[in-house]
This record gives structure tokens, sequence and C-alpha cells, in this order.
């Protein structure tokens, strides 16, 4: 009798331990995927931070500066004037100015 009850006592161990294997190994997935995730965003993000530092490399020359300033801005010195150039349409037959 007291086999038998030392087998269901053990039996009744065995089976919570199993189950909580069972869930510590679904909780295991889930910070493994969580991880995963924050190591992605990591690797991007340091990605972004090595791209702004070129940038702020580039953009520490002044004469870098003045030319982005020049080429999104329109900037211009006081003394320039600035032309913009509108490409007309293209015609498909040639046309003679001298005729």
């Amino acid at each position: 009798m007291v086999n038998k009850i030392a087998y269901a006592v053990a039996v009744i161990v065995v089976a919570y331990l199993g189950y909580q294997v069972y869930l510590l190994q679904g909780e295991r997935s889930s910070i493994s995927n969580d991880y995963r995730e924050v190591e992605e965003e990591y690797t991007g993000l340091s990605e972004e931070n090595d791209s702004l530092k070129d940038d702020l490399e580039y953009l520490s020359d002044d004469y870098n500066l003045e030319k982005e300033l020049r080429a999104r801005f329109n900037y211009r010195l006081p003394n320039e004037k600035l032309i913009i150039i509108v490409p007309g349409e293209e015609t498909d037959t040639a046309t003679s100015t001298a005729e």
C-alpha cells in the first residue's frame, strides 16, 4: 500500500515537473523572439547612427555645407543671381529656323 502511494506521488511530481518544463519552454521561446526583435532594432539603429555620423562629418566642412544648402534650398550669396532652367518639351521632328 505504501509503495502504491509513493508511486502515485512520484507520478504526480514527475507530471508537475514536466508541465513546468513545458511552461518554461514556452516562456523561453517568447523571450527568444523578443530578443531577436530587439537585436534587429538595435542593428537598424546602429546603421542609422553610423549614417548620421557620416552626414555630420560631411556637413562639418563649410564647403560641403554650402553645397548642400545651395542644392536643397536654392541658397545663394547676396551678390549672386539664381537662374532656374526649366527643360522644354522634346519633339520627335527637328525644326529649322532658317527658311
